[in-house]
């Protein structure tokens, strides 16, 4: 009864222009479209994802990005992985290492613009509006429960968006958005959940890796206290 409760307002949470996309998917899958709406907010629960993006050197000077999807215990996602592509007019948008069902984006190619991968962070949870006193592994526990639901608060009213959603509204609203824009908008979507953002360029020079809170940037670039929430491919260690 809670879980179906639970269910119904995560499916509210949902953006209104995926809500029938989530549908439909749900019909097809044979599940409730409130329970396919919390396997979508998966990511904000729990994840674990490595990228990396480095410069090559010689004749191709070009940025190389790559990624691995090795979620542990979750062997069924390696089974069912696919590759999609995303067409607007018969022309493509971006390709997309994912998963039946989820609506979200986390890996994504735009290509001749940029690509895109997002990673896990399991810091700077969304703060409690109180103080919960205490300590051992239960403290640990319900206080870790407590914030992830505190951040949920957050997709129900509209205040931020689910991580993979965002990234979907990025690829999907500007088709000439390139590796500077991109950064910039990351920069200042709120969001569920704390990532890394990997974003690789096509041009010498164009990668990074944003560090991202469920908070904005208060500026971009940012400022002298906040650089190390941005780093270019050449900066120093």
């Amino acid at each position: 009864l809670w879980v179906r409760a639970g269910a119904r307002l995560v499916l509210s949470a949902v953006p209104s222009e995926l809500r029938e996309e989530l549908t439909a998917c749900a019909a097809v899958c044979g599940v409730p479209p409130g329970e396919l709406a919390l396997l979508n907010y998966l990511y904000e629960l729990k994840a674990k994802c490595c990228s990396f993006v480095v410069g090559l050197t010689g004749e191709q000077q070009r940025p190389l990005h790559a990624r691995t999807l090795d979620w542990p215990g979750c062997t069924v996602l390696c089974e069912c992985t696919v590759r999609l592509r995303f067409l607007r007019g018969g022309r493509l948008l971006y390709e997309s290492l994912t998963w039946p069902g989820y609506l979200g984006v986390l890996t994504a190619c735009a290509p001749g613009r940029f690509s895109l991968s997002v990673n896990f962070r399991d810091v700077e949870r969304a703060q409690l509006p109180w103080e919960l006193s205490g300590e051992g592994a239960l403290h640990t526990v319900v206080s870790e429960v407590l914030r992830r639901g505190v951040a949920m608060l957050g997709a129900l009213s509209g205040r931020c968006r689910s991580v993979g959603f965002a990234v979907r509204q990025l690829l999907e609203q500007d088709p000439t958005l390139r590796f500077e824009g991109a950064l910039e908008q990351l920069s200042r979507i709120p969001l569920v959940a704390p990532v890394y953002f990997t974003l690789c360029g096509t041009e010498p020079g164009e990668g990074a890796i944003l560090v991202r809170g469920p908070s904005p940037l208060s500026s971009f670039p940012p400022l002298e206290d906040e650089a190390w929430r941005l780093r270019r491919l050449g900066d120093p260690a």
